[in-house]
């Protein structure tokens, strides 16, 4: 099992190396969303998730494979890191934002998680963050790491800002 979660982040990572992240056109990532996290996340662990997605469309310029690995990276790290049975929050918008937030102990070393292979307990191998740095960074967004998360006492989250339009400019 660890080989195999070894081998798709190596895969991920030598996409993202690659520049999957740009796209000339407008996808909808409020729609991409639950068909990523039914897609990322067992059954075991899918009650945990609360998705919060507006009514509309929320356009960004990201390619949607590339969105997929970004927003399957986040919510595995989150299940992965986050305390057992607690619930995490996957949002979309206002605007083309994604947030995924867990709970946990506050993260101290926020400014070196996106490097490469910097690991956290909890047997990761150091490139889930890494990969969705580089991915959004080549959209034309950027990741912004947050500890504790808002609202909270405590816990983590992921705020990717990307590049888009407002919803009447879907295209």
């Amino acid at each position: 099992q660890r080989m195999r979660r070894l081998v798709a982040r190596l895969l991920q990572l030598a996409r993202a190396d690659a520049g999957v992240g740009f796209s000339a056109g407008l996808h909808d990532i409020a729609a991409l969303t639950p068909l990523v996290i039914a897609d990322v996340a067992p059954r075991s662990t899918a009650g945990r998730i609360t998705t919060i997605l507006p009514e509309g469309p929320v356009p960004a310029r990201i390619d949607p494979d590339a969105y997929a690995i970004v927003l399957g990276n986040l919510v595995e790290n989150a299940l992965q890191h986050g305390p057992a049975g607690e619930d995490i929050t996957v949002s979309v918008g206002p605007g083309p934002v994604l947030e995924v937030a867990n709970g946990g102990a506050d993260e101290r070393r926020l400014d070196t998680l996106p490097h490469r292979f910097n690991r956290r307990e909890g047997g990761g191998f150091g490139l889930g963050l890494h990969i969705c740095d580089q991915i959004v960074g080549q959209a034309g967004g950027r990741l912004e790491l947050l500890s504790p998360a808002p609202g909270r006492a405590d816990g983590f989250m992921v705020r990717v800002h990307l590049p888009g339009t407002a919803p009447t400019g879907m295209g």
